[in-house]
């Protein structure tokens, strides 16, 4: 084993606690990083959260304000088709008709009102839809961007590890960069020293 100098000896040890140094900074700064995009996605979590309730409250109101327009829209049309029978039946009365032919009238005023309901009940259905289309969209929209958080967080023993191995190697360096210097200028002084003699 080679012998080295004391201030080999100190310049390898300035390599191994720089490089341990390093590895503590490093560590520190992954492990802020780290926290700070943990904050970053549970904030945007909590805001996508927000606005998917938000999203989901407008919807159910929407569908609620469809699902009571629909019954006042029944309600209107079956007071439509009694007024229209009435109608049919008062004009029936005062002309002196009956017959067939009120029962026809009646008949179309019946299927009128079938067709106005089925009409209503379909737009009704189809609002129903398009909200919980709506609905759905704004949930996996709101999936889709929430993030997870990071499980895996810095290390201290594989930073120290690192920052050890790279200490040793920087020492090392640094140790032999003096012992060769060290032995290169000492070669030329003496070489100085002897030619003077």
């Amino acid at each position: 084993m080679p012998k080295y100098s004391n201030a080999g000896l100190a310049a390898g040890g300035a390599g191994l606690i720089g490089g341990l140094a390093d590895s503590i900074s490093a560590y520190n700064q992954a492990k802020a990083d780290n926290q700070l995009k943990r904050n970053l996605m549970e904030a945007n979590n909590q805001k996508t959260i927000v606005e998917l309730t938000s999203n989901i409250r407008a919807t159910e109101a929407a569908a609620d304000d469809a699902q009571a327009a629909y019954k006042s829209q029944l309600v209107d049309q079956q007071i439509a088709a009694n007024q229209a029978r009435g109608a049919v039946l008062a004009d029936a009365g005062a002309s002196g008709t009956g017959g067939s032919a009120i029962d026809m009238q009646l008949e179309d005023v019946t299927q009128q009102t079938a067709r106005n309901l089925s009409r209503l009940t379909l737009n009704k259905d189809n609002q129903i839809e398009a909200i919980q289309m709506q609905q759905r969209n704004a949930i996996a929209g709101a999936e889709s961007s929430m993030q997870l958080m990071p499980t895996q967080t810095p290390s201290k023993l594989a930073y120290s590890l690192s920052g050890l191995a790279g200490g040793l190697s920087q020492g090392y360096s640094y140790m032999s960069d003096v012992e060769w210097m060290k032995k290169n200028y000492t070669l030329k002084e003496d070489k100085k020293d002897k030619k003077k003699d």
